[in-house]
């Protein structure tokens, strides 16, 4: 390690408890996908205090940010992402307070040796990644036009992994729309859109064997009547479809239509669908880029290994990012036991812990290696680009 890359790292050694505060700040003012105003100010605060220029996000995407530390020297640029959503129901148990969190701390390391970096750091600020599509829209908008490299650590409650397999996904609703009676006095007149709503979860069960192997689909009851002795006038449910193909999806969608047309044909029910507009694409590959990963994650005294193909694939937008910049959504291990599972309370709480805050110092000392060796070795970075150029 070079004198540049130790100062980097004690920099964000020395600013841990604030990044700790940030944390703890974070979890206890949880705010879902686009209402992060308290997350997308604090980050923009702490920022400007490094000496990065902060520009707000527009009408169109206010919870977003664009942090710029050496606008003068724009070639080559880095982009560390931040996330700050929280889930709905459940607070940061997606541990996004962390990923917020480490995204400071690389750009503190990374603004501790400026003057030793040819190239420009961004910080930009992701909003709404559980379900919002927050990267797509950052995408159209050129949040990452002249970005060379994107790179984001997502914590893990048990492995640290260079990649997920993260594959493609959708979201839609289904509302069907039936005829209130009374459930006893006069059920003949009604028309049940709950059994309709569930006649589709069955359909699209019966559906799951005929389907490629990773395809995954997943569904909740949002609207399932008002009263049990009134008969379900108006039902809807929350889909969501994914598959490891990008092109799958349209089939996919249209199966899933299908199964909810019949369902609205066998119960006598009006039905609607609401498709989102985005889709999450699946995750493009970096090998150069996972590569150096893992070497700055050894470099700080963490082990990680590409993913095996055990335990269960999630999707993310920054696989959106991934298929016009080349980037790069490793995991560190949180330590957490067992019990503790991604997306759930016990997690948020566990982000609280001794051992969640030691890997998010962690995660943000290998990301200022990665920024400093991708800014400073144009060999390096060209074999990244090649990478993308050739999806390996």
């Amino acid at each position: 390690m070079n004198p540049v890359e130790k100062k980097a790292l004690a920099a964000i050694e020395r600013k841990s408890g604030k990044l700790k505060a940030l944390s703890r700040k974070l979890y206890n003012n949880p705010e879902v996908m686009f209402q992060e105003f308290k997350a997308c100010r604090w980050l923009s605060q702490e920022l400007k205090a490094l000496g990065y220029k902060v520009k707000p996000g527009g009408r169109e995407l206010p919870t977003s940010f664009r942090a710029e530390l050496n606008k003068a020297a724009s070639k080559p640029t880095i982009a560390i992402l931040a996330e700050y959503d929280a889930l709905r129901g459940i607070g940061h148990g997606c541990a996004h307070n962390l990923i917020a969190a480490v995204a400071v701390g690389a750009a503190c390391g990374l603004a501790a040796v400026k003057k030793e970096l040819p190239g420009n750091v961004l910080v930009i600020g992701c909003p709404a990644e559980e379900g919002g599509g927050g990267k797509i829209q950052l995408l159209k908008a050129g949040a990452f036009n002249g970005v060379d490299a994107a790179l984001m650590v997502h914590p893990s409650s048990d492995r640290t992994m260079l990649d997920h397999g993260f594959i493609a996904c959708r979201g839609l609703d289904i509302t069907f729309i039936g005829k209130a009676a009374h459930a006893s006095g006069a059920p003949e007149k009604g028309r049940n859109a709950l059994n309709a709503l569930l006649e589709t979860f069955n359909a699209l069960n019966a559906l799951r064997q005929h389907l490629p192997q990773d395809v995954r689909m997943h569904w909740v009851v949002m609207e399932g009547g008002t009263a049990s002795n009134i008969v379900p006038e108006r039902a809807r449910g929350e889909f969501t479809i994914r598959s490891e193909n990008n092109a799958y999806m349209p089939t996919l969608l249209k199966k899933v239509k299908e199964c909810a047309r019949g369902a609205a044909m066998m119960t006598g029910c009006r039905v609607k669908f609401r498709v989102n507009s985005y889709m999450y694409s699946s995750m493009r590959p970096n090998r150069p880029l996972a590569e150096l990963v893992r070497d700055c994650f050894k470099q700080v005294g963490v082990k990680a290994g590409f993913w095996d193909g055990k335990g269960g694939r999630g999707s993310s937008d920054i696989g959106n990012v991934s298929q016009q910049v080349p980037a790069l959504h490793p995991s560190i291990s949180l330590r957490a036991p067992a019990s503790v599972t991604g997306h759930s309370r016990e997690l948020a709480d566990w982000t609280q812990t001794p051992r969640a805050e030691a890997a998010m110092v962690k995660a943000a000392q290998m990301l200022a290696l990665a920024g400093i060796r991708l800014l400073t070795d144009d060999k390096l970075m060209r074999g990244v680009k090649r990478a993308y150029k050739q999806g390996s």
